[in-house]
């Protein structure tokens, strides 16, 4: 999905997808939105994704047609915010000094793997 998401970034569900299930932008978004990410990146994780799955199976035994379709958007968008997240680039910022004359970070903005960070630098 992530490359496909890349190959189209016009798209308007590409551009969708990113503002729902990308990283947290605190105070570049709403509030609630990076708030969401957070709790679903929390009960996606190996500890609470299990019961979820439990529960939905027991949901599906018990003929719930209404908690059964919000349990399955629940895991649709968890298993969708870690996949995306998992194949989005990490973005790194770096700090230097202003008398910084070692040469490192000249060097490490034009040398670094841009298909798997995004860098931003400053001082």
């Amino acid at each position: 999905m992530v490359a496909f998401c890349r190959k189209y970034p016009e798209l308007p569900e590409v551009r969708e997808r990113e503002r729902v299930n990308g990283l947290v932008l605190w105070g570049r978004e709403p509030v609630l939105l990076s708030t969401k990410k957070v709790f679903k990146a929390a009960i996606g994780g190996p500890g609470i994704l299990p019961m979820i799955l439990a529960a939905t199976s027991a949901l599906e035994r018990m003929s719930m047609p209404r908690l059964l379709d919000r349990a399955y958007r629940l895991l649709l968008g968890l298993h969708i915010q870690r996949g995306y997240r998992e194949g989005s680039p990490w973005r790194l910022l770096h700090f230097a000094e202003d008398g910084d004359t070692s040469g490192f970070f000249p060097q490490l903005g034009q040398r670094y793997d841009r298909t798997r960070y995004e860098m931003t630098f400053g001082h």
